[in-house]
C-alpha cells in the first residue's frame, strides 16, 4: 500500500510538467477555472479515467488554491467518482502540496449544466468544439 502511495505522488509531481491542460470552463465570477488533461484518459467500455485540475482565484479551506484528481466517470450513466485527489497551496497544481486524499470514492451522478457534467463529457469525448464554458457558481450549482 506504501508503495502504492508513493508512486501516485510521484505521478502526480512529475505529471505537473508535463500535463496538456485543456480549459474546460469557468465560472461566471471567475472565481473558480477547470481544466482536464486529455493526455490522461483511459477507456473501458463505457468507464474513463482522466486527471483533471480546479484552480481557485482565492485560497479555499485550508488555504488550497488548486487541486487536481484522478476520476472515473461511467459515460453510460453520467456519474463520477474520485480516485485520487491532491491539493496546493499555489496555481495550476504547483506549490506546497496541502492534502493527498487517496481513497476510492463513491459514484455520484452529475448535475446538468454543471461543472462536473461538462468535465465528464469532456472525458467521455463530448465537446472539444465547445470550449471553454461558463458555468453558474459552484455553490449554487454543484459538481
Amino acid at each position: 500500500m506504501k508503495k502504492l502511495l508513493l508512486s501516485l505522488i510521484l505521478a502526480v509531481v512529475s505529471s505537473s510538467v508535463m500535463a496538456e491542460w485543456i480549459k474546460i470552463g469557468e465560472t461566471e465570477e471567475k472565481d473558480l477555472t477547470v481544466y482536464a488533461d486529455p493526455t490522461t484518459i483511459r477507456k473501458s467500455d463505457n468507464i474513463v479515467k482522466m486527471w483533471s485540475l480546479d484552480d481557485h482565484k482565492m485560497a479555499q479551506k485550508l488555504d488550497v488554491i488548486s487541486s487536481r484528481g484522478l476520476d472515473e466517470y461511467d459515460c453510460e450513466k453520467k456519474q463520477r467518482r474520485p480516485l485520487f485527489l491532491a491539493a496546493y497551496f499555489g496555481h495550476m497544481g504547483k506549490g506546497e502540496t496541502v492534502l493527498i486524499h487517496n481513497e476510492r470514492g463513491d459514484w455520484n451522478p452529475t448535475s446538468p449544466g454543471s461543472v462536473g457534467e461538462s468535465v465528464l463529457e469532456f472525458a467521455c469525448g463530448g465537446f472539444y468544439p465547445k470550449l471553454p464554458r461558463t458555468f453558474p457558481s459552484v455553490s449554487s450549482n454543484a459538481a
